[in-house]
C-alpha cells in the first residue's frame, strides 16, 4: 500500500507541474506545499486545479498528435506504459520486469496482474500489442521509435514478447507507448473520452478548449 501511495503522489505530482504548461483542468488532485529546499511539507488532497494555455486539439498519442506537448502531457495522466523512468533510469510501469536475450533482439516482458483500466477491466499484453501495431500503423510523429518492432507475440495475459532490431533504444520508445484498449482504439470516438490506466480519467474534452481530468479511483 506504501509504495502505491508514493507512486501515485509522485505521478500526480510530475503532472500537476506538467499542466501549467498546457490546459488542463485537474480534479481531485493532490497538490504539496514544499520548503526553502523544495521537500514537501504537507500533501493537500481533491480539490481543482485550472490552468490555460496553449490548446489540445487530440487526446490521441498514439496517431498524429503524439508530438503535442498538450497531448503527450494528457496522456501521460490517462495512459500508462511499459516502462517509464526516474532518476534511477528505466523502471517499470505497467511491466513489473523484463528480460532481453544476449543479441539484443528479443525482450521478455512481464505485466503488472494488478493493473486496470479506468472501467476496472484488466490491462493485458493483448492491449499492448495492440497499441504498438496502431502507432507503427497510424504512421504518426511516434511510429519511427516503434519500427524495429519486427514480431509481437502475447503468450499470456501477462507476458509480451518482443523481437527487434532496436537493441537498447526499446526502452526509451516503450516510455512513448500510451497503452489503449485493444478492442477500442481503431475507432475514433474511443479517443474523444479515452479510457486508460493512469492516475487520471477524462471527464470532458472540448478539442482546442478545455480538458478536465479526474482522480482515477481504480488506480492501482
Amino acid at each position: 500500500m506504501f509504495d502505491k501511495q508514493r507512486r501515485l503522489r509522485k505521478n500526480r505530482a510530475a503532472l500537476l507541474t506538467a499542466a501549467l504548461a498546457t490546459g488542463l483542468i485537474l480534479a481531485g488532485c493532490s497538490t504539496a506545499n514544499t520548503d526553502t529546499d523544495g521537500a514537501s511539507t504537507e500533501t493537500i488532497e481533491g480539490g481543482t486545479l485550472t490552468v490555460s494555455t496553449a490548446p489540445i486539439n487530440s487526446l490521441d498519442p498514439q496517431g498524429a498528435s503524439a508530438a503535442s506537448t498538450g497531448t503527450g502531457t494528457v496522456a501521460k495522466a490517462v495512459f500508462s506504459t511499459l516502462v517509464k523512468t526516474d532518476d534511477d533510469g528505466f523502471v517499470g510501469d505497467l511491466a513489473t520486469e523484463w528480460e532481453a536475450s544476449e543479441d539484443g533482439t528479443t525482450w521478455t516482458f512481464t505485466l503488472n496482474p494488478d493493473a486496470v483500466f479506468s472501467d476496472g477491466t484488466p490491462v493485458t499484453s493483448e492491449d499492448v500489442a495492440a497499441s504498438i501495431t496502431r502507432t507503427q500503423t497510424e504512421k504518426g510523429p511516434n511510429a519511427s521509435l516503434f519500427a524495429g518492432i519486427t514480431a509481437v507475440e502475447t503468450p499470456s495475459d501477462n507476458e509480451l514478447v518482443l523481437t527487434t532490431t532496436a537493441g537498447g533504444s526499446l526502452l526509451y520508445s516503450l516510455t512513448l507507448l500510451f497503452v489503449g484498449q485493444a478492442d477500442s482504439i481503431a475507432d475514433p470516438a474511443y479517443w474523444e473520452k479515452p479510457i486508460g490506466s493512469g492516475p487520471f480519467t477524462v471527464e470532458s474534452f472540448a478539442a482546442g478548449d478545455t480538458v478536465t481530468l479526474a482522480r482515477n479511483d481504480e488506480y492501482w
